[in-house]
């Protein structure tokens, strides 16, 4: 999956910010003047220099950003854009990668099983729903839409494809499902598609389930390797270096602390069930995904135990 650079990843930012306080009723999308509003200077969304990258383009071309409106105002053409699932995921990549994640908000516009309980999760989780929420988005991975063509009234472009990395026990094991192939920004006039087709949304839908399905995945299986275990340990109590010539470190109240910590990872994984079993939709999700999973991977004896508790 194609890497943000730091100005696209705060150009995406605004984008997730708006639509966040917003709750996703932003209308026909955010134009470049309205971005300028939220801190992102007009050049830099669209830079014109042919040595630099135009990071418009670059974030519409690989379907980060989709345009949902053109507008003839007198002599000004307004545009209207709106970031994307695909746009979302490589958002939280790039955010966790460079600890700019401190004030996600989620909206119902891409992850509306995930928003809706977002709070309830926070509660059950604590600071451990950061470092869960970080695994998630660094292991999903689509193969972008990069270039395509038109040709005999088709579209010859390159396969969606998302990648998952389930971790089972001590392993990630690859689990690759095929999404389709999104209506080029720059063919759509040729084909006389409206801004909002079909097509895009299917494929914005699909990637949605997929990741609410690994995130819920990862709250449930949380842990379940030592090493996770003892990740999230650390992550959650604010150990970031342990040394055994240390003398103030009290072993005693740390074994302690690990004995609580696994106890309480049981207890939350008995409330996500619970959860999800409370939602018919949110449980049909995650079901028909396990079940696609465990015919892909061969009935893996762990997922199988898994899929029984739902």
């Amino acid at each position: 999956m194609l890497e943000l650079n730091d100005i696209q990843g705060k150009i995406l930012t605004a984008f997730v910010d708006y639509d966040g306080q917003n709750q996703g009723e932003i209308g026909h999308g955010v134009t470049s003047g309205k971005l300028e509003k939220l801190g992102i200077n007009r050049k830099t969304f669209d830079n014109t220099d042919p040595k630099s990258v135009n990071n418009k383009d670059f974030l519409i071309k690989n379907y980060f950003l989709r345009i949902t409106r053109k507008e003839k105002h007198g002599q000004q053409n307004w545009i209207y854009y709106k970031i994307t699932t695909l746009g979302l995921i490589a958002y939280l990549k790039w955010a966790f990668n460079t600890d700019s994640s401190t004030n996600i908000i989620f909206s119902d516009t891409f992850l509306p099983l995930i928003s809706k309980y977002f709070k309830i999760i926070y509660e059950i989780y604590g600071n451990t729903l950061s470092n869960i929420l970080s695994i998630t988005s660094q292991k999903i991975n689509v193969t972008p839409q990069v270039t395509g063509t038109f040709k005999n009234n088709s579209i010859n472009s390159n396969s969606i494809v998302c990648s998952m990395s389930l971790r089972i026990g001590d392993f990630d094991i690859i689990y690759n499902q095929f999404l389709g192939k999104p209506i080029l920004e720059e063919i759509k006039h040729l084909v006389d598609i409206d801004y909002d087709d079909k097509k895009n949304n299917d494929l914005n839908q699909k990637l949605s389930e997929y990741f609410t399905f690994l995130f819920y995945y990862n709250l449930i299986n949380s842990g379940s390797s030592s090493n996770e275990m003892f990740n999230l340990f650390l992550s959650e109590n604010n150990y970031l270096h342990i040394e055994n010539d240390n003398h103030n470190f009290d072993k005693k109240e740390f074994r302690i602390k690990f004995k609580k910590f696994i106890i309480k990872l049981k207890k939350n994984k008995k409330k996500i069930l619970k959860l999800i079993k409370s939602d018919p939709k949110l449980h049909k999700l995650i079901s028909n995904n396990f079940d696609k999973v465990l015919v892909k991977l061969n009935q893996t004896s762990i997922l199988e135990d898994m899929r029984k508790n739902l």
